[in-house]
């Protein structure tokens, strides 16, 4: 069974990044995945969330959370909700 996926989008040497997707692994138990994806790869998306890294996008592609990790934001994903 394979769960959602979400997207952290980072930049490489990121230590807020690194601590972001460490603190989603944790959470979530390998119940979702993380894909990660370098914000400066993709003009739109640097233009819209350069600045703003980490920033998690949900597996629908809508913002889930930035710069922290919220769990209560992927309790509908992960929990089943």
């Amino acid at each position: 069974m394979t769960g959602p996926c979400f997207t952290l989008l980072s930049r490489p040497q990121c230590h807020l990044c690194e601590q972001f997707a460490e603190d989603f692994r944790a959470h979530t138990g390998g119940l979702a995945k993380l894909q990660i994806v370098d914000v400066d790869s993709d003009p739109a998306l640097q233009a819209q969330y350069g600045l703003r890294i980490p920033v998690l996008l949900d597996p629908d592609g809508a913002l889930c959370c930035e710069v922290r990790l919220e769990p209560a934001r992927l309790a509908a994903w992960t929990d089943g909700g």
